[in-house]
């Protein structure tokens, strides 16, 4: 009789059970955004060495970081000059965060005022 009553229970669960899990369904979920242009320009965020500074290594490491939390820092557009001259640069990072950095194979002379201009854009369409 205990048999018989355990596997009416087990039955009677797999039944009941089964049609309590089965084909659950989420609630809708609804939400909106907005597009919107990208304005605003990338900034350079880090320079290295720094506006004014003075060091005594004639063959420095000259690095600038551009950052752009739009759409992102177009990488080909990034130039840097040392006092006029396009310089090649080794460009690092993220889409969002780049990093450009020369190091000369010839030394600067003692005394020299190293001039950096920076240039790059957006990818904004």
């Amino acid at each position: 009789m205990k048999k018989v009553i355990i596997s009416l229970f087990v039955l009677m669960f797999l039944l009941v059970g089964t049609s309590l899990f089965a084909n659950n369904v989420m609630p809708t979920d609804v939400y909106s955004f907005y597009i919107e242009r990208d304005t605003v320009a990338p900034s350079v965020t880090a320079r290295d060495p720094i506006p004014g500074a003075i060091t005594l290594n004639r063959v420095p490491t000259i690095s600038a970081t551009i950052t752009d939390l739009g759409t992102g820092v177009d990488e080909a557009s990034m130039k840097m000059k040392i006092n006029g001259i396009i310089v090649t640069t080794e460009i690092t990072g993220d889409l969002y965060n780049k990093t450009m950095t020369f190091t000369p194979s010839v030394p600067f002379a003692y005394g020299e005022m190293l001039n950096v201009t920076l240039d790059a854009s957006d990818l904004a369409d």
